[in-house]
């Protein structure tokens, strides 16, 4: 039997020469699943996916979310609109120091056009419920946001993905004035997408967690399709949790739900706001 049609799969390990090993989320039971090869087996289970209650998962509106411009103030009017638990934006330093959104550098540092962080937080703070997760696109920018942010829209959650330094956070933790880190893995786990392709999720979790512990995070930011079950498992065995980031597929979504993650990073929002009845 092939994989069945619309199929989404997670990966689960990797090994040298191939690409993944996976499993389909998408059929109700019975099926056996290949590699593209057509000759090895990967998994065979009779299942049922069932809806079970969990603990809330965030859900974030990623930048440019459901056809609004990347990075835009309309995306953030949007956003405001379909009220999700927060939204993203990625944050840039311009050369005067004021603090823009954008998701690519500038050379010159003009950002010619970006709307400024400062617009973000007033438009923001009309809607304390929603929280803000700032994707830091260089380093050194967490102070001087979490400040900004304190000032223009206190009432908001923060959130600070991307280069987020532990070694600071775990230093100065009071000047982050209670901003949640959500700590890229990639930003401290060793070559971290080379070693889950080489099928070592469980030490790369272990050392995420340990990552996390030694400054005080709770929650690592990964890849959707580098969070299988043994990277998902030293995190909880450590306490933690993880943020995973950007499912666009309901049945993945759902994976994820009901594996209790914190958050849930997506380009559909309003999609899953409503596949999930929030």
């Amino acid at each position: 039997m092939g994989k069945p049609q619309g199929a989404v799969f997670l990966i689960l390990t990797a090994r040298p020469g191939t690409w993944y090993n996976a499993y389909s989320i998408s059929y109700q039971c019975g099926c056996s699943l290949l590699l593209d090869s057509g000759k090895t087996l990967l998994y065979e289970k009779q299942f049922e996916m069932q809806r079970k209650e969990c603990s809330p998962m965030m859900i974030t509106a990623h930048s440019g979310s459901d056809g609004t411009p990347d990075n835009s103030l309309e995306f953030v009017h949007y956003v405001l609109s379909l009220r999700p638990d927060a939204f993203e934006i990625d944050v840039h330093r311009r050369s005067d120091g004021v603090l823009v959104i954008a998701h690519d550098a500038d050379p010159s540092g003009a950002y010619a056009n970006c709307p400024t962080l400062a617009e973000v937080c007033r438009l923001a703070t009309s809607l304390p419920q929603i929280g803000i997760n700032y994707d830091c696109k260089e380093a050194g920018l967490e102070l001087d946001v979490c400040t900004l942010h304190s000032e223009c829209c206190p009432g908001n959650p923060i959130f600070l993905s991307g280069t987020v330094s532990p070694a600071l956070y775990r230093d100065r933790c009071a000047d982050f004035r209670g901003a949640v880190p959500l700590l890229n893995a990639e930003e401290i786990v060793r070559d971290f997408y080379p070693r889950m392709l080489a099928g070592e999720s469980a030490a790369c979790g272990k050392e995420a967690a340990e990552a996390c512990k030694s400054c005080g995070a709770s929650v690592v930011n990964v890849y959707c399709w580098c969070c299988p079950d043994p990277f998902l498992k030293e995190l909880r065995d450590a306490g933690l949790n993880a943020s995973v980031w950007t499912v666009d597929e309901p049945d993945l979504a759902e994976l994820f739900r009901v594996r209790d993650v914190f958050n849930l990073t997506t380009r559909i929002p309003a999609e899953l706001i409503r596949t999930f009845d929030r």
